[in-house]
């Protein structure tokens, strides 16, 4: 299935096991929403996105 973003709307969403929700937003962002308890692990244990210089 595909679906292409819209401008002015979200134009898909689904919400999967365990509380995660992904969204697309106006414009083809994505938006992602973790359960409370992702939250609450250590920070060791919960991966960042690597920063790059530029």
């Amino acid at each position: 299935m595909t679906c292409p973003p819209d401008a002015s709307f979200e134009a898909w969403q689904i919400t999967g096991p365990r509380g995660w929700r992904f969204v697309s937003l106006p414009g083809g962002d994505l938006a992602v929403w973790s359960p409370p308890e992702v939250h609450a692990l250590p920070v060791e244990r919960v991966s960042q996105p690597q920063q790059t210089e530029r």
